[in-house]
């Protein structure tokens, strides 16, 4: 349906994913997507954030680029608009681990999981339940202001709540706890820091949370 700005300023364009990718064949691999980016992506952006520096790894990258990413959309009143650009790869651009994990425990994990072979959903199940910016976060911090996300799958199915981890978009109740099943069932071992999610009140927004009541 039409999508009406209105008077509302364009304060802030969040930009996740794959930002170059001219040139990358149709049909690739998930290790032929990633050499790719490494050697062709020119970065992620919140508002003006620069490219990345070369002396910084894809992951440091990241987590700088998710926290000013964060910092902006709080700063954001009513009256604001933001539009949130997302594609594949930004489960891996946008690094913001929870509070009491470490960004080398994440790092840890996901390579478990990777090596697991578990499908797109588990997986970015997991990584939205370790986040402060994955599954609706960013659209919680960008309120009251509004928002409108345009957003390009590479998920079967084109589930919203998978692309990039679902930044913008709910998850149902009981995300902590899907992903500690998740784990248990792929035998994954992890440390206290991230099982003690398991019992930890979440903060991604659910369905229906007023928090994403401007978010499109």
């Amino acid at each position: 349906r039409p999508f009406h700005l209105g008077a509302a300023p364009l304060r802030a364009v969040l930009s996740a994913g794959l930002t170059k990718a001219k040139g990358l064949p149709v049909h690739y691999s998930k290790q032929d997507a990633k050499a790719f980016a490494r050697a062709h992506m020119t970065g992620i952006w919140a508002a003006a954030l620069n490219p990345f520096n070369d002396d910084l790894s894809l992951d440091e990258a990241g987590m700088r680029a998710a926290q000013r990413m964060l910092h902006l959309a709080e700063s954001l009143g009513e009256d604001d608009f933001a539009l949130a650009l997302i594609s594949g790869g930004a489960s891996s651009l946008l690094a913001a681990p929870s509070v009491g994990i470490t960004l080398q425990e994440k790092q840890a994990l996901s390579e478990a999981l990777l090596a697991s072979g578990a499908p797109i959903h588990q997986l970015n199940t997991v990584r939205k339940a370790l986040s402060r910016i994955k599954a609706g976060r960013l659209a919680a911090a960008v309120y009251p202001a509004r928002m409108l996300s345009l957003v390009i799958s590479d998920v079967p199915g084109d589930d919203l709540r998978y692309i990039g981890s679902g930044p913008t978009v709910a998850s149902p109740a009981g995300l902590n706890l899907e992903a500690m099943q998740i784990l248990r069932s792929l035998r994954i071992d992890v440390p206290a820091s991230i099982r003690a999610v398991r019992d930890a009140p979440s903060t991604a927004p659910v369905p229906n949370d007023p928090r994403l009541a401007r978010a499109e």
